[in-house]
């Protein structure tokens, strides 16, 4: 499992991303795209003007949420993109008019250079460092029934409960450009994952993760994770968690953009999911749901590959939607394991999370190796006898 960040530098992040962070809804007729500066970096080349409100360079994320929204195919927009900034604007620019709608746009402040994932926020850095100069992007393009839930007020409501719960222990966190993930385990809840119903001393421990989008992408969520002391892996298993869409009633008012605010409603109802996130932690450290999932992995290892472990990983790739790299990884790993089964085949692919560069795929790893587990018959038949 990659370790990210500390719980301190988590915190410190949230808090600047709490306080740099600006929303706007907006009629899709007051926007407008806009080459920008070609000294730019190509992160920054073109931007999106908010009314009156300023002009903002698009993250990758964001013209992905625009190219959906205008109906031009991301190959297609992409091209423009890169070759012909001054196209693509004429294109994304008609159909905002032709099709108006509102839209909520969320703008983010972050340090203004061309490779920061080495960039420490700025009260760790040195004293004497000089400032890291920060630029305002447009993060998210979404809809404007999107309900913000905001990275600090998931923290607010959980960590509470965590402290309550007893002597947890934080395996990993991290707050990405896409999501917020907070993985926990309770050390003196574990059991000891039978294989083929003889004990051997495979110990895991019961814990939770938390992941939550600002941007669109997914849902808030909290997963019962099982963590295997022998290779510190976690299976997220979210057949068993709890989630919620960012979708909530239309807001605002008028044409032109305006800066975005909460009503009450919104509020209490946020309020109410926030009440129901803490009871799915607490449930989390429940020792007879964490039985549960342990005799599932049990189960699991006694679903054998039956047919070539080489065909049935690319049934994998398909199915999970690995790229080349990745199915070679889960491949040596399940090799490398010598458990040709369903539970080996979930501990290969969690094994992997540790060799990928980027902590959400990371993650997705996780949640890849949780579904394997939770496989109906069906579709494990089609992995297990794959030849």
């Amino acid at each position: 499992m990659k370790s990210g960040k500390t719980l301190s530098e988590l915190a410190i992040e949230i808090e600047r991303r709490a306080k740099s962070k600006k929303d706007f809804v907006a009629d899709s007729r007051s926007l407008r795209v806009v080459p920008g500066n070609g000294d730019f970096n190509e992160w920054k080349s073109i931007n999106l003007e908010v009314g009156d409100q300023g002009s903002y360079p698009l993250t990758d994320h964001a013209h992905g949420q625009i190219s959906g929204f205008t109906n031009i195919p991301k190959k297609y927009y992409d091209r423009m993109r890169d070759e012909s900034p001054n196209l693509l604007a004429l294109n994304v620019n008609h159909w905002m008019k032709e099709n108006p709608k509102r839209r909520m746009v969320r703008t983010l402040e972050r340090p203004d250079v061309s490779d920061f994932s080495d960039l420490m926020p700025s009260p760790l850095r040195e004293p004497n460092s000089p400032p890291v100069p920060m630029i305002r992007q447009a993060r998210a393009f979404l809809s404007d029934r999107y309900r913000i839930m905001d990275n600090e007020e998931i923290l607010e409501s959980v960590l509470p409960v965590i402290g309550d719960i007893g002597d947890c222990k934080v395996v990993s966190c991290d707050v990405t450009d896409t999501r917020l993930w907070l993985k926990i385990i309770f050390p003196w809840i574990e059991a000891e994952v039978e294989h083929e119903g003889r004990k051997v001393g495979d110990i895991v421990q019961a814990g939770f993760t938390l992941g939550n989008s600002e941007i669109g992408l997914g849902k808030t969520f909290v997963d019962p994770l099982v963590y295997r002391l022998s290779c510190l892996n976690g299976a997220r298993m979210k057949d068993y968690g709890m989630s919620k869409y960012h979708v909530g009633r239309i807001v605002g008012e008028g044409r032109d953009a305006q800066e975005f605010f909460k009503d009450d409603t919104l509020r209490a109802d946020d309020e109410a999911f926030l009440l129901k996130l803490r009871d799915v932690v607490k449930a989390a450290a429940d020792e007879v749901n964490f039985k549960t999932l342990v005799d599932r992995m049990s189960e699991s290892t006694e679903a054998k590959i039956e047919g070539d472990p080489v065909k049935s990983v690319e049934v994998v790739q398909r199915k999970f939607g690995f790229n080349d790299e990745e199915r070679t990884g889960v491949l040596t790993h399940l090799i490398q394991g010598g458990d040709l089964s369903k539970y080996g085949l979930s501990n290969a692919i969690t094994r992997l999370s540790q060799d990928v560069g980027d902590y959400d795929r990371a993650s997705e790893m996780e949640r890849i190796g949780g579904e394997v587990i939770e496989l109906q018959p069906s579709e494990w038949k089609t992995i297990s006898k794959a030849a």
